[in-house]
């Protein structure tokens, strides 16, 4: 302000001397504090663009390792899905086995209750299921063979002896069903032969007592014509 009065007041050259003997250092000093303020605020500054870039390295770290930390929990999940719905894969094979005829093992899960557990309890029952009617159908199949056995050997023994052959025995082997059939058979043929044979001994024996007599009186007609 006093330089501006004597400025106007046409003391130039003492406003002049004012503003380079008084003035210029001021001016100079606040140059260098505000110089100086700027160094305080980019150190400031870099203090600050160093903990951000510390807190963002950190971030990176910590989101790095949540993504590795994601990575394993999906593949762990992954990993027990899979294991788990393994065994519907194997269900499925086996019971298109089962389908078709084939008595498929039953898969172990061991203490498992869940919806699988279950299911493959009933595949078991299921299998089982099969298992007796495959058996129960080759019983079948066993006695039926052995009834036609029984039956054509019984037919060709009655027929020998129906012709008057008898020494029709059965020699083949019976199961044990048909063992007791075997037996009357030929129980009954040998005392039919039996029969036979003392009937044909009576018989002898009663032609030669006809031949006796029938001498016995011829003799007797002769004594009586002489």
């Amino acid at each position: 302000e006093e330089v501006i009065a004597r400025k106007q007041a046409a003391d130039e050259l003492g406003a002049q001397q004012m503003l380079m003997g008084q003035a210029r250092p001021l001016f100079v000093e606040w140059l260098a504090a505000i110089n100086r303020f700027i160094d305080y605020q980019e150190a400031k500054n870099r203090e600050v663009g160093a903990d951000v870039k510390k807190a963002i390295e950190s971030f990176s770290v910590l989101e790095g390792s949540l993504l590795v930390l994601a990575l394993l929990i999906g593949g762990g999940a992954a990993w027990w899905v899979l294991r788990s719905m393994a065994p519907l894969g194997i269900l499925t094979e086996q019971m298109k086995r089962l389908a078709s005829g084939d008595s498929a093992p039953t898969l172990q899960v061991g203490d498992r209750r869940d919806e699988i557990g279950l299911m493959c309890e009933a595949l078991g029952v299921l299998r089982d299921s099969v298992d007796e009617r495959d058996r129960l159908e080759k019983q079948q199949k066993v006695a039926a063979a052995e009834q036609d056995q029984v039956v054509s050997t019984m037919r060709l023994h009655l027929e020998r002896l129906a012709s008057g052959d008898l020494t029709a025995k059965i020699e083949a082997d019976f199961s044990p069903s048909y063992v007791k059939l075997k037996d009357s058979f030929n129980s009954a043929l040998e005392s039919l032969g039996e029969v036979i044979a003392s009937v044909t001994e009576s018989a002898g024996q009663i032609r030669t007592g006809s031949g006796e007599i029938a001498q016995v009186v011829d003799t007797s007609q002769g004594f009586a014509v002489g």
